[in-house]
């Protein structure tokens, strides 16, 4: 789902559209899913998911900052809602 929506984005703008809305929804989903796969792997692997040698948590420690970087999550729902405000 994630990868779909940032290939949209990519066309829109290769193609000279704007795709602030698509850009912003992409950037969202990939950074959540990274997130969320990094947590539910360490969660799958229990006590040992959280072991230096396993490297999950470098994993984890790695997805967390792409929430913040290039836009806060939260300040990329505003710019979709904007936009659905605006169409």
């Amino acid at each position: 789902q994630s990868r779909l929506m940032l290939y949209r984005a990519c066309r829109l703008l290769d193609r000279g559209h704007p795709a602030e809305r698509e850009s912003a929804l992409s950037k969202w989903l990939v950074t959540d899913s990274a997130v969320r796969v990094a947590s539910d792997s360490i969660q799958i692997h229990g006590a040992l998911g959280i072991l230096e040698e396993s490297k999950l948590t470098a994993e984890l420690q790695d997805a967390l900052p792409g929430r913040i970087f290039s836009g806060a999550n939260e300040l990329l729902k505003e710019i979709v809602l904007a936009s659905l405000k605006r169409a």
